[in-house]
């Protein structure tokens, strides 16, 4: 298929971009790596830490882990997911199976790919790419609100500079074309062809079974050959509407501000002062409208009672939910084939979730999460856990935050996995730790560290002022150090 040179101009240097950023992010990755073994060659040893200036570590994942100045530099390797930071600058992370993110300055520019797939934003500007290593793969981008182009799923290109004009192919399921918007555009869904003048005012539409017409707010005529035939005439003052389905044939009007009836085979419903007072039965259950939105009840397959904003609840088979002071203090249950959920809220200071499995052969895990904002954060997740001092992110999980800014303002970590546990302040300025093994380490920099392994009493050591008095112990072997470079006793 034939592609015009400005289309991919426009395709290849959104991709060079793509991939022009990544392999400066590879490039800085290996560098800091480097940098990692080089600090580890003249400090003597692999694994060294200075606090929160430097240190070099197996972290609770068994990943290689490096951090310097605080939060702000990380690299992460030797399991999933990997990192690359210079926070607040960029993050590049990859999960070990084919999906990398990198963000840049965030929130101002992120990327993602996967398999073949790829998105991209840097600030109001998007774009998506369904195969990379294609050439005349689908692909669109947006700078919004102004300018769109790509291609379709069918190959065909496109592109729209609003409100001028142009097309936008695939935008909401729909092709759409404008001129001079609003005063002229087209859009095609399958086989339903519709036009606008004046958007939203003069509109007729067109298929193999629809028939569509208004001009609004005079007149409007909607028809669905075998399921409805509706019509409006002085938009809200008359509107009526009937329907032909099996077991749902009926109809009904709308008389505002004044009454409306509707009465189908599998419900009937009444209005008085429309929209704000309705009632409704069918065989599901019965539902009313006082005052609405604000004053709302339900009962039958739905039980519901609202007065907004003040309380409110509403029960299903298998949901529950309430609140009090929307959108204050919300609470909600689910009932899963695999478990129970259930989540509790006071906005914004608090937030709590619980998930219990009754049936482990879904996959799913019990988990539990706790938000004091700003305070702290709790996550539990299988036999992962950990809690962070301060919690300045209102909502869990949200990845361009945990990557990003979280770890700025994690001034205490508590974390544990199946290979152990460890506290940390002040990004390593204080830390102890403990292995599944049973090894424990603590330190408090630059003052003492220590390390020994509990029980089994076979090994020991501090170290005071990171080398001005030293002891270790191994076995029955006993070695001292002081002031840095004095070293002596039994051979390790």
């Amino acid at each position: 298929m034939r592609t015009n040179w400005a289309d991919e101009f426009m395709t290849q240097t959104v991709r060079s971009v793509h991939v022009l950023l990544r392999w400066r992010l590879r490039v800085v990755s290996v560098a800091v790596g480097f940098l990692v073994a080089a600090a580890g060659s003249l400090l003597g040893a692999p694994v060294y830490d200075f606090g929160c200036l430097a240190s070099d570590r197996r972290d609770l994942f068994d990943r290689a882990q490096f951090r310097a100045l605080g939060p702000l530099v990380e690299w992460t390797r030797d399991g999933v997911p990997t990192l690359t930071g210079v926070r607040p600058f960029f993050t590049y992370e990859e999960d070990g199976r084919g999906r990398d993110e990198l963000d840049v300055l965030w929130p101002l520019a992120s990327f993602r790919q996967w398999d073949r797939m790829s998105d991209w934003r840097i600030l109001v500007a998007f774009g998506h790419d369904d195969d990379q290593t294609d050439p005349l793969s689908r692909y669109r981008a947006w700078i919004l609100p102004f300018a769109f182009w790509g291609r379709d799923a069918k190959g065909q290109r496109y592109g729209a500079l609003f409100p001028l004009g142009g097309s936008i192919h695939e935008f909401c399921g729909r092709d759409v074309s404008f001129v001079l918007f609003p005063l002229y555009s087209h859009s095609t869904l399958d086989d339903i062809d519709t036009h606008n003048f004046l958007y939203p005012f003069v509109s007729w539409t067109t298929a193999k079974d629809t028939r569509k017409f208004r001009i609004f707010p005079f007149y409007g005529h909607s028809v669905k050959t075998g399921v409805w035939d509706k019509r409006f005439i002085l938009w809200p003052f008359w509107t009526s509407s009937r329907f032909e389905r099996p077991g749902a044939r009926g109809g009904g009007f709308v008389l505002f501000p004044i009454y409306g009836h509707l009465k189908m085979e599998n419900q009937e419903s009444w209005m008085v002062v429309p929209p704000f007072i309705r009632w409704s039965k069918s065989a599901k259950g019965r539902e009313g409208y006082y005052v609405w939105p604000f004053v709302q009840t339900a009962s039958g397959e739905k039980d519901k009672v609202q007065v907004w904003p003040l309380f409110g609840y509403q029960r299903t088979k298998e949901e529950s939910s309430r609140y009090f002071l929307w959108p204050i203090v919300y609470s909600r249950h689910d009932a899963r084939p695999a478990g129970d959920a259930n989540t509790f809220r006071v906005f914004p200071v608090y937030y709590g979730y619980k998930q219990t499995v009754t049936n482990a052969a879904a996959g799913m895990l019990p988990a539990r999460a706790a938000c004091v904002w700003p305070l702290f954060d709790y996550n539990r997740e299988g036999d992962h856990a950990r809690l962070r001092v301060l919690g300045l992110w209102p909502s869990r999980n949200t990845l361009p935050i945990e990557r990003n800014l979280a770890p700025l303002w994690t001034l205490y970590r508590f974390e544990r996995t199946p290979l152990g546990r460890e506290h940390e302040l002040l990004w390593g300025l204080a830390h102890w730790e403990r292995s599944a093994a049973g090894v424990r380490s603590a330190s408090v920099f630059p003052v003492v560290s220590w390390a020994g392994d509990g029980a089994a009493d076979t090994f020991r050591k501090w170290v005071f002022l990171k080398g001005l008095l030293g002891y270790e112990r191994t076995g029955k072997g006993h070695r001292y150090r002081a002031l840095y470079l004095l070293s002596w006793g039994d051979k390790p």
